[in-house]
């Protein structure tokens, strides 16, 4: 369950690293292991706890899927 919340906190890291160099690629919620990591999260701790940052990339991938 830690690492999960480790691995969470890294992902967000990552987000933040996006947002200071847009033109880097960092690959976020493309992955299966991501969006896996996501639902783990999701199921621990509701969707309520899911940070903010995480929820908008999320939400803005999965609308892109449809």
């Amino acid at each position: 369950m830690a690492s999960i919340v480790a691995r969470y906190e890294l992902l967000l890291q990552m987000q933040k690293m996006q947002e200071k160099f847009p033109k880097a690629k960092f690959n976020l919620a493309s992955n299966k292991e991501t969006l896996m990591l996501r639902d783990n999260f999701i199921k621990l701790y509701g969707k309520e706890k899911l940070p903010l940052v995480a929820k908008v990339v999320f939400k803005f991938k999965e609308d892109a899927k449809k």
